[in-house]
């Protein structure tokens, strides 16, 4: 997605986790037959100094494994624990680094069977909340749905915000099960149109070839999707600079 440098301001997307409890038409009750399956999206604390993704495989006994990924720290780890019959769980996740943390809270249900929770994530002597949400349906790393870039997939709309500050480009993209990226921008002020096709790893980086006709750009960041939408952060690269901005996509 180029920013067209004559009329608009330097774009990066820096990243922030959309993550929402959003109810749906089935209820939000919860069940652990219900929830068991594989599960993916972001996690967020509410000081905003974590965020990235968050992959849970759930058993029918309420057994838990999964994996971590913390954009904010660039540590990745895995994931283990239980799930109760009524939801509450216990989490422990041990990072690359040599970290580690404990999450506590309970589970309910949102829109198409997502997993929502507020948190508490315990390390050492520091307690921080949090929040997450979760879509049902990413592949647990056997094989096969395209891998955690699952968790990305749908067609997704909004603005993209410059510096912090609202502008008028607008896009549309589409993000396949495989992690495939497709889709068009436009800058309602100068009309001037352009498309973008790339890939969106399990992790959430991804990478987009940006084409306005003659000018052309890549963009590198990261994506968090939960129910409701998509929000990342990208750093644009080409056309003789380095661009920055933000997005905030409602998921169609």
């Amino acid at each position: 997605m180029k920013v067209i440098r004559n009329s608009i301001a330097p774009l990066i997307v820096v990243l922030f986790v959309v993550l929402g409890c959003a109810g749906g038409g089935t209820g939000n009750t919860f069940s652990l037959s219900r929830a068991t399956g594989s599960f993916g999206g972001g996690f967020q604390t509410n000081d905003h100094a974590q965020a990235g993704q968050l992959v849970l495989n759930i058993d029918s006994s309420g057994a838990v494994t999964g994996t971590i990924t913390n954009t904010a720290s660039g540590d990745a780890g895995t994931v283990t624990g239980t799930v109760s019959q009524t939801g509450s769980y216990n989490l422990n996740a041990n990072y690359n680094s040599g970290g580690s943390a404990s999450l506590t809270g309970s589970l309910s249900f949102g829109e198409n069977d997502s997993l929502n929770s507020t948190f508490l994530q315990s390390s050492g002597s520091t307690n921080v909340s949090g929040t997450f949400s979760l879509v049902k349906g990413v592949d647990n790393g056997t094989g096969g749905g395209g891998g955690g870039s699952a968790a990305f997939a749908g067609n997704f709309s909004g603005a993209i915000a410059v510096n912090g500050n609202s502008s008028a480009i607008q896009i549309a993209i589409s993000i396949g099960s495989n992690g495939d990226i497709s889709g068009s921008i436009v800058n309602n002020v100068t009309s001037r149109m352009g498309s973008f096709s790339g890939h969106v790893n399990s992790d959430g980086s991804f990478t987009l070839n940006v084409n306005y006709g003659s000018a052309r750009a890549t963009w590198t960041g990261t994506l968090s999707a939960d129910s409701s939408g998509l929000s990342g952060s990208f750093q644009e690269s080409g056309a003789g600079g380095t661009l920055i901005g933000t997005f905030s996509l409602s998921r169609s």
